[in-house]
């Protein structure tokens, strides 16, 4: 006669609140780190701004993301003259058009980029804290996409 093994599972309900409620913390955590970091990615993009009339500092806007995505900000850039700091421009010379006086060089602005690479190392250190929370909350393979 083969004998019978039998397992007995008490107190479940603790534990199926707690997976019910599993991603709905995570998902606060989460939140909390991105807000952490797109805060701490202003301030540091701030700082490293040049301070003439503060317009470039100004500019920075963080807002809440909005649409599919439920958590984190978006940090930008708004300042009017923002892009041309961050990117630069070309030697103007308008010759022949008429606009500028025998093709007199406007001269050009070297590119200064500062919001990209500070806001994607912020960006990188949210991702890894995440990646961190998830294995800490019990996940077996977390994977950044």
């Amino acid at each position: 006669m083969a004998k019978r093994l039998e397992v007995s599972w008490s107190n479940l309900d603790a534990l199926y609140e707690e997976l019910r409620t599993l991603p709905q913390e995570l998902t606060g955590e989460a939140n909390a780190i991105l807000l952490e970091a797109a805060q701490s990615a202003k301030a540091a993009i701030a700082a490293a701004y040049p301070f003439k009339s503060g317009n470039l500092r100004r500019g920075l806007v963080l807002r809440p993301a909005r649409g599919r995505r439920f958590t984190g900000a978006i940090l930008e850039q708004r300042a009017p003259h923002g892009w041309i700091y961050e990117h630069g421009t070309k030697v103007r010379t308008l010759k022949g058009r008429g606009i500028y006086k025998a093709g007199t060089n406007r001269g050009f602005s070297p590119p200064h980029p500062t919001f990209h690479p500070i806001a994607e190392a912020h960006q990188a250190a949210a991702v890894a804290a995440i990646i961190q929370l998830e294995y800490d909350h019990g996940a077996v393979s977390v994977t950044a996409a």
